[in-house]
């Protein structure tokens, strides 16, 4: 069975994102869902990623050759958590 991870440079982006994403949504107990954005990750294959998991802690990575690319998906997914009625418009707000 294989782990949370896809590979070893998502478990680097994962771990980025708990040492403090640029931005970040959701929560995994309320919203079975957190999201973190990563900006200008230099160290890293490609500069910009979008890190997500899941309440089971499962990680799922989507990277982007352009800043304007990630933020274009970010707001996309931000608009969507926080839509009113949706679970986690309340948890967007503390975070």
């Amino acid at each position: 069975m294989p782990g949370k991870f896809r590979n070893k440079t998502d478990e680097q982006y994962w771990t980025l994102a708990l040492d403090g994403p640029d931005e970040q949504i959701g929560d995994v107990q309320s919203c079975h869902a957190w999201e973190a954005l990563l900006i200008d990750c230099d160290d890293l294959p490609h500069a910009h990623a979008i890190v997500a998991t899941d309440s089971q802690g499962f990680v799922d990575v989507e990277t982007f050759d352009t800043q304007w690319q990630a933020m274009r998906e970010w707001t996309a997914r931000k608009l969507v958590h926080e839509q009113p009625g949706g679970c986690c418009a309340e948890s967007a707000d503390e975070h």
